[in-house]
Parts: structure tokens; C-alpha cells; sequence
């Protein structure tokens, strides 16, 4: 599903992935299918789905997924209480995606129904 639309795009993308859809779409990316530009991936609440977090290596990335992701400005965005994902998740892909600019942020928020500011901020620096 997420090939056939991305597919449909013409120019670079943004995307932006919550909670287990971010894992979804971080795998996708890291299994290298996609070869279309990508102006920002933005990443909010992800679960860690290696051996130190929730093991299930169905949707696990690889180690390596810092260096399989196509170029471009990579988000991520993680409450510091966050009750659904727990917050030391961050510090996995703040590892692995050592060029990520992280913006932990205080409070227990995961599904932030209220709205993002700061990755609509982030969206508004991105070169056109």
C-alpha cells in the first residue's frame, strides 16, 4: 500500500509516521524499494521493535538503517512521559540515525490529538 502511493507522487516527498505506522514506513524506507526523493521524514512516538525494546523482529529495522534510508532531513519526536511508548525508545533511533534531529518533549502525550507544533515548524524549514 505504501508503494502504490508513493508511487503515485511525482516530485519529492514529506512523510510523517506515528507510532507503529512510523516503524511501518522506517522499514519500508530501510528495505531500500523506495527511489524517489524525499524532502523530510518525520517520525513521532516510534517503538523500538529490537531485541533491547519490544522484540518482534517482524517489524524490527536493521542496525544499519541509518545508512539504507534515502537523503533526506530526518525528525523525530518523542514525549518524555509518553504512556504507549516508552521514552528510552528515542535513544534507539537517535542511535541508529545519528544525523536525526531529535526534539524529546516534555509531558505524556502519544497520540498528541491536540497537534504538533513543532513538526509543523520543522515541516516550514524544509528547502523546497
Amino acid at each position: 500500500m505504501i508503494e502504490q502511493e508513493l508511487e503515485a507522487v511525482n516530485e519529492p516527498v514529506i512523510l510523517v509516521g506515528h507510532s507503529f505506522g512510523g516503524s511501518v514506513l522506517l522499514k519500508y524506507l530501510a528495505e531500500g524499494s523506495h527511489q524517489k526523493p524525499v524532502r523530510g521524514l518525520f517520525l513521532v512516538s516510534v517503538p523500538d521493535w529490537g531485541p533491547d525494546g519490544w522484540a518482534y523482529d517482524e517489524f524490527a529495522v536493521p542496525d544499519d538503517v541509518g545508512l539504507r534510508l534515502p537523503r533526506s532531513r530526518i525528525f523525530l519526536y518523542h514525549s518524555r512521559d509518553d504512556p504507549e511508548v516508552p521514552f528510552v525508545h528515542l535513544g534507539y533511533y537517535q542511535e541508529r540515525l545519528q544525523a536525526a534531529t531529535a526534539r524529546p518533549i516534555d509531558g505524556s502525550e502519544h497520540s498528541f490529538v491536540q497537534g504538533l507544533p513543532m513538526l509543523v515548524d520543522d515541516i516550514e524549514t524544509l528547502p523546497r
